[in-house]
């Protein structure tokens, strides 16, 4: 387990989430996953095999609830 409350992040790189897949809760290790057609990089929650290339944790900023 990854403690985020004990942790410094310094490098910030926002990507866009593969189709089909889903962040469930922060800390969970993430994977870029094949560049679509356009070229574009994704990356999705990481399944525990040996040739993902890591690409990081994925973590949130507090969030607004608006009603």
């Amino acid at each position: 387990m990854f403690d985020l409350t004990r942790s410094y992040f310094n490098d910030m790189r926002e990507r866009e989430i593969a189709p089909g897949a889903s962040i469930t809760e922060e800390a969970q290790c993430l994977v870029y996953s094949n560049a679509d057609t356009t070229g574009q990089v994704s990356v999705q929650p990481s399944a525990g095999a040996s040739n993902e290339l890591v690409a990081g944790f994925a973590i949130t900023d507090a969030l607004a609830i608006l009603t």
